[in-house]
């Protein structure tokens, strides 16, 4: 049996990073993937500002093929535009970054590898507390043991399965699918659209820039914890993509051909993000923004925080780790589901809210604030314009969850 001081479970982002920290402070980690790596991930490929920070505070340099992102147009019901800008905060640039997950994982794998990590290519079978620690057990007859676990295997995590930390039937589920196109965008665009009956489409589409001059396209659907509604995206793509090149948009290209599509979960929605000495990071934490399914700067906060209360020794790590989730990410996570969950359930009402954001009277004095709660960015903007009504926003919002809850629970049921 191999010993660990530390098991991760998946090597992406979230895995690498938390890795990466890990050998950085001298302990002994392995990290376990079903992947050879390069390997692709459905995503928008888009890294935002926090993410960037953080990476850089890390000492993580950017793709050499990796573009620089920042303002995102945004096409609403009827087809008026509204330009979301990206401005510097106090502990963040202005700037993300575009990367093939491809290129991107393969990038964050190698800095834990080449700092001492120790991959191991294979399908975890099933993971089981010992008194010793944890025994992870492999398809093939291995066994692996550590004293702390932590998982790092996306939505729909084996870790988190195995160890009974997720209710499904609570679970805040979205499914998303994408593609490439042979084409060009001037800006990273993201639409929304009407359906028949006057209601919002559950979900939006994306076109950005990517390497090799590429567009990322994609459709995401928000499903509450219907699996079954996930494959309304893939009927949705071919479809978006062509009202975009109808409206020259993108360039004319190719359709798309090859898609991959992938579960998200949101808002920490059925999860407990840690257990004794096992803790979740990332999308197996449920660390995804509800509003647009970005993951990446949570998973990457998440993972350095796992990595710093490991590091402490404690008895109790998840105790300490589920509060730096309350204390950092947890506030947005709650409000931004609301918004999630009443949109879904009601999306008559979230036609009329988005049709009124899309009023120029309106639009321009709330782009600002729009960009930076959207971005999950009001932490950090410091006094830039927009930044205290993002923050007002998600305090309202968390004062109506405790209300609706309390006194109106069928405007969260999503059918």
């Amino acid at each position: 049996m191999k010993h660990f001081d530390v098991i991760v479970v998946g090597a992406g982002p979230a895995g690498s990073i938390c890795a990466l920290s890990l050998v950085r402070t001298g302990a002994t980690v392995g990290i376990v993937d079903k992947s050879r790596f390069p390997r692709d991930k459905a995503c928008g490929d888009v890294i935002g500002p926090k993410a960037v920070r953080i990476l850089r505070s890390l000492g993580i340099t950017r793709p050499e093929s990796a573009l620089e992102v920042s303002d995102v147009n945004i096409i609403g019901p009827g087809g008026s535009t509204v330009m979301l800008p990206s401005e510097q905060g106090l502990d963040y640039d202005g700037v993300g970054w575009s990367s093939p997950r491809e290129i991107f994982d393969n990038h964050l794998l190698n800095y834990a590898l080449e700092s001492g990590a120790e991959f191991v290519n294979a399908r975890v079978g099933t993971v089981a507390l010992i008194d010793s620690g944890y025994e992870v057990a492999l398809p093939d007859g291995r066994k692996l043991h550590s004293e702390y676990l932590v998982g790092a295997d996306g939505a729909i995590s084996t870790v988190a399965q195995s160890l009974e930390l997720v209710d499904p039937s609570k679970f805040l589920l979205g499914f998303a699918v994408r593609t490439y196109l042979e084409a060009t965008i001037e800006l990273p665009t993201i639409s929304l659209w009407e359906q028949p009956m006057g209601r919002l489409f559950p979900g939006y589409g994306w076109a950005f820039p990517s390497a090799g001059g590429r567009v990322n396209l994609g459709v995401g659907v928000g499903v509450g914890s219907n699996k079954r509604a996930g494959s309304i995206a893939t009927k949705e793509l071919e479809g978006y993509y062509h009202r975009l090149a109808n409206a020259k948009v993108v360039s004319d290209g190719a359709s798309p051909t090859q898609k991959l599509g992938g579960w998200l979960k949101m808002g920490t929605s059925g999860t407990t993000p840690g257990k004794g000495r096992a803790l979740l990071v990332g999308d197996a934490a449920g660390l995804v923004n509800p509003l647009q399914g970005e993951g990446i700067a949570q998973a990457i906060a998440s993972s350095v925080a796992a990595a710093r209360v490991i590091e402490m020794g404690i008895l109790d790590p998840a105790a300490l780790y589920r509060r730096w989730i309350q204390e950092n990410l947890l506030d947005y996570q709650k409000a931004s589901s609301l918004l999630h969950r009443i949109a879904i359930a009601n999306p008559r009402l979230a036609l009329a809210a988005m049709k009124l954001l899309f009023n120029p009277v309106v639009s321009t004095r709330l782009d600002s604030a729009w960009g930076i709660f959207w971005n999950d960015l009001a932490d950090g903007a410091g006094t830039i314009r927009g930044a205290r009504p993002a923050r007002l926003l998600t305090k309202a919002l968390l004062k109506l969850d405790t209300a609706v809850e309390g006194l109106a629970p069928g405007l969260l049921e999503v059918n």
